[in-house]
């Protein structure tokens, strides 16, 4: 805390609005030191560029929280990936943990190219294999669909309280919406990896046609809620 409260007081001493580097800043600070960084860093964001490096999902969500609070909106976000080969791969989104359901629908779009491939050019095995991982990630994006837009952040992942007052657009939930959920969510349960079905018990492997199918249901889904309900 010290040694970043200098670093910030000898910036502001010094006249200059040059950009500013920190390399996991908080890593030994406990929560509430890292919401005040994240604070101070957001608003310092408002008169300079900050570029902040960090491993901590939690920091980073911090900082989204800081900066909508100040009505931030320029930021950027860049993550970097390895391979057994090669470092420093850049992403132009965050991580898929760290990814809203539309950004997680943006890349399931890709991956639904990938099957298309696959499906054309591909051995039946090739494109069943790559089905599994599908499901887990599509499984995964209605999970966070349910937690974003259904129940409208009330209780947010990563984030320190819950939201009462947006417990009134929650008045709206249906029998419907559960069977709707408990269909889609039960399929890609039954598709994804992490079974070892017994032999002739398993559910028939899905085509091409219902993969894009099953994703259109999760897209359609995200444009009611936030189009015809208001989820914001």
């Amino acid at each position: 805390c010290i040694a970043i409260a200098s670093f910030l007081a000898e910036m502001k001493a010094d006249a200059r609005e040059s950009a500013v580097i920190f390399d996991d800043p908080v890593n030994s600070l406990s929560h509430q030191w890292s919401a005040r960084v994240a604070d101070r860093l957001a608003k310092e964001s408002l008169s300079r560029q900050v570029i902040i490096f960090t491993h901590d999902i939690v920091f980073y969500k911090l900082l989204l929280e800081s900066s909508e609070r100040i009505s931030q909106t320029q930021i950027g976000y860049i993550s970097l990936e390895r391979t057994r080969t090669s470092a420093g791969i850049v992403k132009t989104n965050p991580p898929w943990d760290a990814l809203t359901t539309s950004k997680r629908i943006g890349v399931l779009n890709t991956k639904l190219q990938h099957l298309r491939q696959l499906d054309s050019n591909g051995s039946e095995t090739e494109f069943r294999d790559a089905t599994r991982p599908f499901y887990s990630l599509l499984r995964e994006a209605w999970e966070r669909l349910v937690e974003e837009k259904l129940l409208n952040k009330v209780v947010n992942r990563f984030e320190r309280g819950i939201q009462m007052q947006r417990l009134t657009r929650l008045d709206d939930i249906t029998k419907a919406d559960f069977d709707l959920i408990d269909l889609a969510y039960g399929k890609c349960c039954n598709a994804f990896e992490g079974h070892d079905t017994a032999t002739g018990m398993g559910h028939p492997y899905p085509t091409i046609g219902e993969v894009g199918a099953d994703l259109d249901t999760l897209k359609s889904y995200l444009q009611q809620l936030q189009n015809n309900r208001k989820r914001t």
